[in-house]
């Protein structure tokens, strides 16, 4: 049980386990891990995305980010200009909605 004013940080799936929705970040070129948020398993994968690549970022320090990839979760307004205004590349995949599925 989840101590008194705070919300449950892990949602019971129908089999009684725990589960979390992690968010990864990677260098590519040594293969490591540079960032690691573990959010609340009843949390959309794209809740604190912005948040998640400052950190990234900040803790990256002066490195320099030839490309940034991501999927969908990271599809959003904020996010690509954020990247824009950084001049860093990307490549983020979209929601495959019925807009893009009529194009």
């Amino acid at each position: 049980m989840a101590p008194r004013g705070r919300r449950q940080r892990l949602q019971r799936h129908q089999t009684g386990t725990l589960i979390a929705s992690p968010l990864l970040s990677f260098v590519d070129e040594c293969r490591m891990v540079a960032n690691f948020w573990l959010l609340p398993g009843n949390s959309s994968s794209a809740n604190n995305t912005l948040e998640f690549l400052e950190s990234t970022l900040r803790q990256l320090g002066s490195k320099i980010v030839g490309l940034l990839r991501a999927d969908s979760g990271f599809y959003d307004d904020a996010i690509l200009t954020f990247l824009q205004g950084r001049h860093i590349d990307y490549i983020i995949a979209a929601r495959f909605t019925h807009g893009l599925q009529r194009a």
